[in-house]
């Protein structure tokens, strides 16, 4: 991963570029932001930058052999941790599932939870970093460089740690190996202990602007359509994986279908409940859970207009126009139980359930809701 290939984030990259040309690297460091931010590819850029035989001033050359080995997630002494589930009775390590993750990252250094359970079929297991991982990270980290440089460690939500697991890493955290560097890559630090807070520097990186998202589709992405990158950004939200989830997606489609579920549900029309259940199942899951997505956003901006006289900086021009005439039916009575049912569908359909059963039983939720 380039520098230049990271979407914004530029004060932190300029900040990691002085710290490795200055040869003061923290040997443990967090990189803490929201979904879609950037802060994991930071992470696979900095230690490329830091291996690269013939870093310039502003970036790796992308061309040397530890370049062309970081390009292909393969370079001897880059060792990764993630969330993953038991293969087997006994349990797990990430060493497991190394093929799996070499192509979720190529594809995508951007990522999410969802996207990566999706690479291990891991279907409703749930995801965690065991304790068995940390005696392998362990073992890892005490062997000589095989390169001859750093030996270096990505920890990749180091939230889904086990209380157990990070008390185990601790010592290794605070003194690491000679030549041993550690970055945890996290999204949110509220569950994890303090302990192992402590022990890193944190690098906070906020959420992209909507700038960088348009820049990001455009320059990166190869979005051609300005109707499209412009609808893409509003729905992103500072959101880079997300954006580029709806690439392929038909922002015109999910709205056509937020209108026709809202009008149908204002008439009680059960037949054409059904109906549209349906056609939102054959669509396949991620098409249903990018809906349900656009649905939140359309109920915020609803909510958000009974309190702005309408001025809403987030909706097109079709959007807008359903919205203001709408948004009175989604208000402060029942704004909470319609934005649950379709926060608890998104799980559900998360979580493998029946899509027309999750889609039909959404339907009659919002039919009662906008009722109140």
């Amino acid at each position: 991963m380039l520098f230049r290939e990271i979407i914004g984030q530029e004060s932190i990259k300029r900040k990691l570029i002085k710290v490795v040309n200055g040869g003061r690297i923290p040997h443990a460091q967090m990189f803490v932001g929201p979904e879609g931010c950037g802060n994991f590819a930071m992470a696979l850029a900095f230690f490329q930058y830091l291996s690269c035989a013939h870093r310039t001033e502003t970036d790796s050359c992308g061309t040397c052999p530890s370049c062309r080995k970081h390009k292909h997630v393969q370079f001897a002494d880059m060792h990764f941790s993630f969330p993953i589930f038991s293969k087997k009775q006994g349990g797990s390590i990430c060493l497991e599932f190394l093929e799996e993750w070499r192509r979720a990252v190529q594809n995508s250094p951007y990522l999410d939870a969802a996207a990566w359970r999706g690479y291990m079929s891991s279907d409703n297991k749930q995801l965690n970093i065991p304790v068995k991982e940390a005696a392998d990270i362990s073992h890892k980290l005490s062997l000589t460089s095989y390169e001859g440089g750093y030996k270096m460690l990505i920890m990749w939500l180091p939230e889904y740690m086990r209380p157990v697991t990070a008390n185990k890493l601790l010592k290794l955290i605070e003194e690491p190996p000679d030549n041993t560097l550690i970055i945890m890559v996290a999204n949110s630090t509220e569950n994890m202990l303090s302990t192992i807070l402590s022990r890193v520097q944190k690098i906070k990186f906020s959420r992209l602007t909507d700038d960088e998202v348009r820049n990001g589709l455009v320059t990166h992405a190869g979005v051609a359509s300005p109707s499209k990158v412009e609808s893409i950004t509003r729905l992103a939200n500072g959101n880079y994986w997300k954006a580029l989830q709806m690439i392929q997606a038909d922002a015109g489609e999910h709205f056509h279908a937020f209108v026709g579920l809202m009008r149908m549900a204002y008439k009680f029309d059960m037949t054409g409940l059904v109906n549209w259940a349906n056609e939102r199942n054959d669509q396949g899951r991620e098409t249903a859970k990018q809906f349900l997505e656009y649905a939140l956003h359309m109920v915020r901006q609803c909510i958000l207009g009974n309190y702005t006289a309408g001025q809403l900086a987030r909706l097109s021009e079709d959007e807008k126009g359903f919205a203001d005439n709408f948004s009175s039916f989604i208000n402060d009575r029942n704004v909470v139980e319609i934005t649950t049912a379709l926060e608890e569908a998104y799980y559900d359909i998360s979580r493998n359930i029946n899509g027309k059963l999750v889609m039909f039983d959404l339907s009659i939720q919002m039919a009662r809701a906008i009722h109140r």
